[in-house]
């Protein structure tokens, strides 16, 4: 399993993936507070799908926002911190 985030101009959108499947996705609007929900959104998509945070293989953040933008930081920097953890454990 893999998460795909997905940052779009006003919208988040968390995607559940198996290979190229999609198994799940959770969408809100963006409303400057990404720090606060996202961490909270993936949970939930685990939850809602009977997962662990050992099921996800890797975490990917696809944008076609400005890569200057804080909320593309917030996402890309949970998606490297998720994939170094999983490679050191």
């Amino acid at each position: 399993m893999n998460i795909l985030i997905e940052l779009r101009k006003d919208s988040i959108i968390i995607w559940l993936k198996s290979r190229k499947r999609t198994m799940d996705k959770l969408e809100w609007r963006e409303n400057l507070n990404l720090s606060q929900k996202l961490l909270l959104k993936i949970d939930k998509i685990l939850v809602a799908n009977n997962l662990t945070p050992s099921d996800i293989s890797s975490v990917s953040v696809e944008s076609n926002i400005s890569d200057n933008l804080t909320t593309v930081r917030i996402a890309e920097i949970v998606a490297k911190s998720f994939n170094y953890y999983r490679a050191v454990n």
